[in-house]
């Protein structure tokens, strides 16, 4: 502006010495233009119109496209646009989110960017920024939206066999290789009468076909009521690993929700982790459900939450858990098995819960705290990456106690 108005004292004064009406002429035009410049670019701006469209929700991997949509609702031509949209830099998928483009009075124009969803989380996209000016660049203009849309990108899911959890309900959707949980609903074929065998187990069709007495083969089975409870206390995982660790834990909880839901059990969820959705604190405990619905629900949560600095496990877990009912399942992902875990774990035992312990940081001595679980009448598993998950989904001796993974 201090430029600008240098040259017109020149040029009125050259117009003044010389007395030329043509440079008044051109000094007459320039501060018109000035002042429309001034004027209605501003309004101009203020009157844009815009929308962003995208998918709110997407899992690891996929790529969502962004489009933005500016229109221009004011009677002046915009020679020059600028527009930013602010995009996290763990979904940055190139330089499509800022453009440079004119808008003619009443026209649109779009912008399409995709989003590179490599990370799960809870993303801001947005806010949108837009810089105009007139094409002497004589002013320029900034708005910037407050408005802001939100993308959720759920954890990986990591497909599993099978679950190394015990229950004491039968007659369920599981297969159990506890025997004493057969389940009549579930024929695994047939086999000659022995002494013993209840009259209610003989096939009689079967049998007259065969001409000799032959008996239903059942599958053992069980229910799983499960609740997963995830420790995510900040100074509860090393230092050096908590990022890492915190992340595999998080998917692990996933996977183990995704499996027991699509078999058809109830599972709830409860995480001490921070809640960008609750300022920060725990969200609450999600209590055991089945179906998509209750799956999205903590899907949701393990989205978005991180690590927190709220009471540790051993303080918060009897709360978390008040709630359950007798006989569920209850299974804690933890970075560590220290002492006071494993004590606070043998106290939901003799409140009548099925605690499994699964450890995610890598421990060489592990074996010791696995022993100590079986004494204080729960499991413990060591599971710090997929190779040691696929074990633990595959790999049950026959009399039903699981296979150490280490």
């Amino acid at each position: 502006m201090a430029n600008f108005s240098v040259f017109l004292g020149l040029l009125l004064l050259i117009a003044i010495i010389l007395r030329v009406d043509f440079v008044f002429y051109i000094i007459y035009v320039l501060l018109g233009l000035w002042l429309l410049a001034r004027v209605g670019l501003k309004r101009a701006i203020g009157k844009l119109t815009w929308q962003r469209h995208l998918a709110g929700h997407a899992f690891l991997g996929d790529t969502v496209e962004v489009q933005l949509e500016i229109t221009n609702r004011s009677w002046l031509p915009l020679p020059w646009l600028r527009v930013t949209d602010s995009v996290p830099i763990n979904l940055f998928g190139g330089d499509q989110a800022r453009q440079l483009f004119s808008l003619g009075r009443g026209e649109s124009h779009r912008i399409h960017y995709q989003l590179q969803c490599n990370r799960r989380g809870y993303y801001p996209i947005g806010p949108l920024s837009i810089t105009g000016g007139d094409a002497l660049g004589f002013v320029e203009a900034t708005y910037r939206a407050s408005e802001q849309d939100y993308l959720t990108v759920y954890p990986k899911i990591s497909p599993l066999a099978n679950v190394g959890l015990r229950s004491p309900q039968p007659f369920g959707t599981l297969r159990s290789s506890y025997r004493i949980f057969e389940d009549p609903s579930r024929l695994a074929g047939l086999r000659s009468y022995q002494t013993g065998d209840s009259i209610r187990r003989i096939h009689w069709k079967a049998s007259a076909h065969a001409d000799d007495l032959l008996v239903k083969k059942v599958e053992p089975a069980m229910a799983l009521e499960s609740f997963l409870v995830l420790d995510l206390f900040k100074n509860s995982y090393h230092r050096q690993l908590r990022y890492i660790t915190s992340e595999w834990s998080i998917s692990l909880t996933a996977s183990i929700a995704y499996y027991l839901i699509q078999a058809g059990q109830n599972v709830g969820l409860a995480v001490n982790g921070a809640d960008p959705l609750h300022d920060g604190h725990p969200p609450r405990p999600i209590a055991p459900a089945g179906g998509n619905g209750a799956l999205m629900q903590m899907l949701e949560i393990l989205a978005r939450i991180t690590i927190g600095e709220h009471p540790p496990t051993t303080e918060w877990l009897s709360d978390a858990t008040v709630d359950l009912s007798w006989g569920t399942t209850l299974v804690v992902i933890a970075p560590r098995g220290d002492d006071d875990l494993l004590s606070a774990l043998h106290m939901h035992v003799r409140r009548g819960f099925n605690v499994t312990l699964i450890a995610t940081e890598p421990f060489a001595r592990f074996a010791r705290i696995q022993s100590r679980a079986r004494l204080l009448g729960f499991d413990a598993f060591n599971i710090t990456n997929e190779a040691d998950l696929k074990n633990w989904s595959a790999l049950m001796t026959p009399s039903g106690r699981h296979t150490a993974v280490s």
